[in-house]
């Protein structure tokens, strides 16, 4: 799971919270375009991408 967004402190407060309540590991990054590229195979993964979006558009994306 990613949160992505420019507020490093609250996205990091953010992935703790999930962390721990969730169990599943978390990542916060600064741009969508830091996400690594996923597998291609049959195996591959599935994520769930928290965007931090005030103040974008759709066009941002």
């Amino acid at each position: 799971m990613y949160v992505v967004g420019p507020r490093r402190l609250q996205n990091e407060l953010i992935v703790s919270f999930l962390e721990r309540e969730t169990g599943i590991g978390c990542e916060g990054i600064a741009d969508l375009h830091d996400i690594p590229a996923g597998n291609k195979g049959p195996s591959r993964l599935t994520r769930l991408i928290l965007w931090d979006c005030l103040g974008k558009g759709p066009g941002d994306l």
